[in-house]
């Protein structure tokens, strides 16, 4: 049988000028690891102009928590790439990636590790948390623009999209990093999570998807900081109508 600490995991939250919220973010996580302390978690600063660096300077404590700062520009793809690099380069071979706000709980981490540990398929390359069950989507006190948002991007991502994920757009997964930095991404905005999917699939990787939920804790966050421009929706459609090619000559060859 493997042993859980068989697999080498770190957490990884992107931090970008949340003074408002560290102090608790903070607490979470350090209560957290006070009953499971298997896990690193890695703070990852991205290019922070208010004083978040300066409280998590005063407040940290556990040796267990880590802190980085970007060297590379602003955006959730640019640090994510660097926070994936850097965890690599300290001997973790997964990172999970999970929200500032926690919208995603930390109560999912251990059932990550055992899904990581049960699918030695050397293939599934990304592990992805799925909001949209067969059933009905789950959602805790999420606002109702949160809501529209996650449940736009997903219903069109599912339509163009393939059948290896149900929730592509969810930012809340775990990456296998000896595959990561391997590939060449490039976005640097909320639209590389779609880059990075299409990537394992293109190349013949699995995504494996898990049930989980969304969820608002009004101490963390009141409102959802995520918004769609007109940008981002281009990223997200040319990921989308890729992944729709790679379905449709799929399904030719069949």
């Amino acid at each position: 049988m493997v042993g859980i600490d068989s697999v080498k995991l770190a957490v990884i939250i992107p931090v970008r000028n949340e003074s408002k919220i560290i102090e608790v973010l903070y607490k979470n996580i350090d209560n957290f690891i006070k009953n499971d302390k298997k896990y690193t978690f890695i703070l990852a600063l991205d290019n922070c102009t208010d004083d978040t660096i300066n409280i998590l300077n005063r407040i940290m404590q556990n040796e267990k928590i880590l802190i980085i700062e970007s060297d590379s520009g602003p955006g959730y793809g640019n640090i994510v790439r660097f926070a994936f690099t850097k965890a690599r380069s300290l001997g973790f071979e997964w990172a999970v990636v999970i929200d500032s706000d926690l919208s995603s709980p930390l109560t999912e981490i251990p059932k990550i590790m055992q899904i990581i540990l049960r699918n030695r398929n050397p293939k599934i390359v990304i592990i992805k948390g799925n909001r949209f069950n067969n059933v009905r989507p789950d959602f805790i006190g999420v606002p109702m623009k949160r809501l529209i948002l996650s449940k736009t991007a997903n219903q069109f991502t599912r339509i163009l999209g393939s059948n290896n994920s149900k929730d592509l757009t969810n930012g809340f997964r775990a990456v296998n990093l000896a595959w990561f930095i391997n590939q060449n991404l490039k976005e640097s905005g909320f639209s590389s999570i779609i880059e990075e999917a299409y990537k394992a699939i293109s190349t013949g990787n699995l995504i494996l998807d898990f049930q989980t939920s969304l969820r608002y804790d009004k101490a963390i966050r009141v409102e959802s900081s995520f918004s769609f421009n007109p940008k981002l929706i281009l990223s997200y459609s040319k990921y989308a109508v890729k992944l729709w090619g790679i379905s449709l000559r799929r399904k030719i060859k069949i």
